[in-house]
């Protein structure tokens, strides 16, 4: 499962009570983990708790049981590891077959080997990444990066469900053959896109979207209605450029469409110092790219998805200034698709 702890405001009581008593859950940029973290004499501690006092919504929030949200991404991040991808080919004979159930099991026994060997996967690894960064922790901020960082790791089982996220993510990301590719929208990308459990992270949910915008964007830009300006713009504005957009994209899912934890969802709070502007725009257009898709599917698969996204819950964003103090505090219903 994924680590998850009792939050309120950043100094809060860390003894988890039962599980169904937790209402929201908090998401944390790695941009502002580390402006609380390195700010001396927890200044910036000080000012985030009283930017959520002042804030009507979030401070009724805070008053409840919160769960927080450490993901894999935010994770190795947060500890400024970077884990390399792995580079498998298909053999020919898979590419010729075009069997997607043989292609699709090919690379993940070839993936989950890779990451199985690389040392960044392993705990111990991450144990000394987290040592090495925590020289740089201020003192009044150690709560903090216990919540964060020590927590999550004190699992034994950190390095199986780190490889297992990974996996999940690298067959997502695969570059398939193009055929194969659209056959897989249907039979594989779709479905896993509306799965629920630990190992599908948000960054993953993400790239699906992408890919399937990838794959129908040549057709629906020549023969849609929707006005090609903006479908260019939804293009360009969607992909993952590096590293440090994986947490962003993880942000993004979680806050449209809620936290799957214990066989329900529960609506993200995010926390985030990155530009408005350009996060709400992404949240519009991920709004879009699912809304577009689900209308190119036949009646009966369109009602059967509607019908799971109603249980999906849309969160809060708060832009937040490095020194802690909070902007601008978003309810993610009130932001529409573009088309």
């Amino acid at each position: 499962m994924p680590p998850h702890r009792q939050c309120g405001a950043v100094s809060g009581n860390l003894k988890p009570p039962t599980v169904f008593d937790f209402m929201y859950s908090y998401l944390y940029d790695t941009n502002i983990y580390r402006s609380l973290t390195k700010s001396k004499g927890g200044k910036a501690i000080f000012n985030f708790n009283h930017s959520l006092d002042k804030s009507p919504i979030l401070k009724k929030i805070a008053s409840q049981k919160v769960l927080f949200k450490m993901t894999p991404f935010t994770l190795i991040e947060a500890l400024g590891v970077a884990i390399p991808d792995p580079k498998i080919k298909l053999p020919e004979q898979n590419i010729v077959a075009q069997e997607k159930r043989d292609v699709i099991d090919f690379i993940s026994q070839e993936a989950k080997l890779f990451y199985s060997i690389i040392p960044e996967t392993k705990r111990e690894y991450l144990l000394k990444k987290a040592e090495e960064q925590s020289r740089y922790t201020s003192f009044e901020a150690k709560e903090i990066e216990n919540i964060f960082i020590n927590l999550p790791l004190s699992s034994d089982t950190v390095g199986e469900y780190l490889n297992s996220c990974l996996l999940f993510d690298y067959v997502c990301k695969y570059p398939y053959p193009q055929k194969l590719e659209i056959e897989m929208m249907y039979t594989f990308f779709i479905p896993s896109f509306f799965i629920t459990n630990p190992a599908t992270s948000g960054l993953s949910k993400f790239r699906i979207i992408k890919k399937i915008w990838d794959t129908i964007y040549p057709k629906l830009y020549v023969k849609s209605d929707y006005p090609k300006d903006v479908l260019e713009q939804m293009s360009r504005s969607m992909k993952i450029k590096k590293h440090e957009d994986f947490v962003d994209c993880e942000l993004i899912h979680m806050v449209c469409f809620g936290d799957y934890y214990d066989k329900g969802f529960r609506p993200v709070v995010a926390f985030t110092c990155d530009d408005s502007k350009v996060v709400l725009d992404r949240i519009s257009i991920y709004k879009s790219m699912v809304e577009v898709f689900l209308n190119l599917l036949d009646e009966k698969a369109n009602k059967s998805y509607r019908n799971i996204i109603k249980s999906w819950k849309q969160g809060i964003v708060v832009f937040c200034n490095f020194d802690g103090t909070f902007k601008e505090v978003i309810e993610v219903n009130q932001i529409h698709p573009y088309i």
